[in-house]
């Protein structure tokens, strides 16, 4: 049985401090939207290519952060930002959080996908049996005792 509530990926939570960003003479909106250049890319402008216009963006390596999931939280902290282009590190807390991979919804609700490749021929028994795991299941994904 598989259900996609268990499909995390690895995403990195940066806590910008209001105050060390003001003391650099910049935001904490201006701080995301120089990370979020960096990571995803910037428009820098266009060339011809065999005569074809070909936009170029500029973003920081893609092997940044890595497979080292906490290395990468160290050399992202590393990215300069701000007027005075010091480390994010300096001015915010940059960690490695694991987050469900995808949310699925259901009249505004959070739902789950329940599946299975069932060898018993009663679909049935197989389904109340599901159901009645489902169904000691807490909401905080806690189980009843």
């Amino acid at each position: 049985m598989k259900s996609d509530l268990a499909a995390t990926s690895t995403q990195y939570n940066i806590d910008v401090d209001p105050n060390k960003a003001i003391l650099d003479g910049t935001s904490t909106a201006q701080v995301q939207s120089e990370v979020y250049a960096a990571l995803v890319g910037t428009k820098a402008g266009t060339v011809a290519l065999a005569g074809v216009a070909t936009d170029v963006y500029v973003q920081i390596d893609a092997n940044l952060t890595g497979t080292d999931i906490a290395g990468g939280a160290e050399r992202l902290a590393q990215l300069p930002v701000g007027v005075a282009k010091m480390p994010l590190g300096s001015i915010a807390t940059v960690k490695p959080v694991d987050n469900q991979s995808r949310i699925s919804r259901v009249d505004q609700s959070p739902a789950a996908t329940i599946s299975a490749d069932t060898t018993s021929k009663d679909t049935g028994g197989v389904s109340s049996e599901i159901q009645k795991v489902v169904n000691k299941l807490q909401a905080d994904g806690s189980w009843l005792a």
